[in-house]
């Protein structure tokens, strides 16, 4: 197995300096534990199958509600807002942030359930961009040039290899790519963003399968750490965040889950998700990659309905806190 890092860069601790990022044979990409590639056959079998929640899917479904106001758009309060799926806006320690920016429909086939409720040209300036991977519901080139149009100096934060894919798309040339377990380099205000393993696989055309590194982000101040899954599997590697970090708010996804044989090497279920956070000792959990995009068999907002019910079911001592899109929390 050849290992890939990027030299500049440091590791969040000497144990991860020998184990590096995985490649295979052919030098693409690959996962710790379970690999997978979306195959022809696996993609018709789950087309072919009935879909449990079809009758509920005919009668409509609603995406998630809106905030009653955005305020924190013109504040300086240290926060997280929702702004659906994957995308956060984070201020912290006076820097802006943002994950996986997503603003439009996915494709023709494929609407937004709700639609961003303020102009993006409303968002404060930002500092930094971070992108977990190139799947086109994380990665928009249309609404990463519409950021940048605005945000000329953002540098992004991304996994090795990913920077020929962002430059093409956007013309954008201020980036870093980092290896797992690496930590990104010359940041301002104190603040540390690393990059740690996802369970996933990469693709965006015909050709390109697992070329450029996906990956999650754990975020940290004097006071406060955040942990972002991007896209992943349920595995080890989740555990493992709480051996290294102490994480405050663990922001990971919960959706696009069903039928769990087909998704779930590559999203997490709720109840996994669930386990995850506790398993990392996390204080709060903020769920994500629900209600926007029908990705999968359930109804958009029924991961959101199932995690509430294994909480309220289970004696899990974790606060869940579940936004609104557009809604800001003080952290």
């Amino acid at each position: 197995m050849k290992k890939i890092e990027n030299p500049a860069l440091r590791y969040i601790h000497p144990d991860f300096v020998e184990v590096k990022t995985p490649l295979d044979a052919s030098g693409r990409f690959m996962n710790f534990h379970s690999q997978f590639e979306p195959r022809f056959k696996d993609v018709m079998k789950w087309k072919r199958a009935t879909n449990p929640f079809q009758a509920e899917k005919k009668m409509g479904m609603e995406g998630p509600k809106v905030a009653e106001n955005f305020n924190w758009l013109n504040g300086n309060e240290d926060g997280i807002a929702w702004l659906g799926h994957a995308c956060f806006f984070m201020r912290i320690n006076g820097l802006n942030l943002i994950t996986d920016p997503v603003f439009e429909k996915l494709s023709p086939f494929h609407k937004r359930y709700t639609s961003l409720p303020f102009h993006i040209n409303e968002l404060p300036e930002i500092d930094y961009i971070l992108l977990s991977h190139n799947h086109r519901d994380h990665l928009s080139g249309k609404s990463l040039k519409r950021i940048l149009k605005k945000s000329k100096e953002a540098k992004v934060l991304t996994g090795l290899k990913m920077g020929s894919l962002i430059r093409s798309l956007t013309g954008h040339k201020n980036l870093e790519e980092a290896g797992w377990y690496q930590v990104f380099s010359g940041l301002k205000n104190n603040l540390s963003i690393s990059f740690m393993p996802a369970q996933h696989w990469a693709k965006r055309g015909l050709f390109d399968y697992n070329e450029h590194l996906w990956g999650a982000f754990v975020i940290q101040t004097e006071n406060k750490t955040i942990y972002f899954s991007g896209d992943t599997g349920y595995n080890s590697h989740l555990k493992e965040v709480g051996d290294y970090f102490n994480i405050d708010y663990c922001i990971i996804g919960i959706g696009a889950y069903q039928p769990e044989w087909f998704m779930k090497q590559n999203h997490i279920s709720p109840k996994d998700a669930l386990c995850a956070a506790k398993e990392m000792n996390a204080k709060k959990m903020i769920p994500m990659h629900y209600g926007c995009f029908d990705l999968s068999d359930e109804p958009v907002m029924e991961p959101l309905e199932n995690l509430l019910s294994l909480k309220q079911s289970e004696a899990h001592s974790i606060e869940i806190v579940h936004q609104k899109i557009g809604e800001f929390i003080s952290i």
